[in-house]
């Protein structure tokens, strides 16, 4: 859920102004949870997936945006940094 596709360098990467309109955009199919895109979330633009963002959705609001793939290593740390 949390990795990104490796994209063509002629696909223009998509920008959603909000979780919201980036959801309603993979609920229509056009795009997935890997796919690269930037989007306004925790009140500032990043370049991610929809997967990581789902995933930052889950964690507390003081938490910092974990914006990697989440391997099984990785989750460690954040459920370390959780407690």
């Amino acid at each position: 859920m949390t990795y990104d596709k490796p994209q063509a360098q002629t696909d223009k990467v998509k920008t959603y102004s909000s979780v919201y309109e980036a959801e309603m955009a993979y609920d229509n199919g056009v795009i997935h949870l890997q796919t690269p895109i930037r989007i306004f979330a925790k009140g500032e633009m990043r370049e991610t997936t929809l997967g990581r963002v789902f995933f930052n959705e889950i964690l507390p609001e003081d938490f910092p945006y974990d914006n990697n793939v989440q391997t099984k290593k990785q989750l460690k740390k954040v459920l370390a940094a959780d407690l």
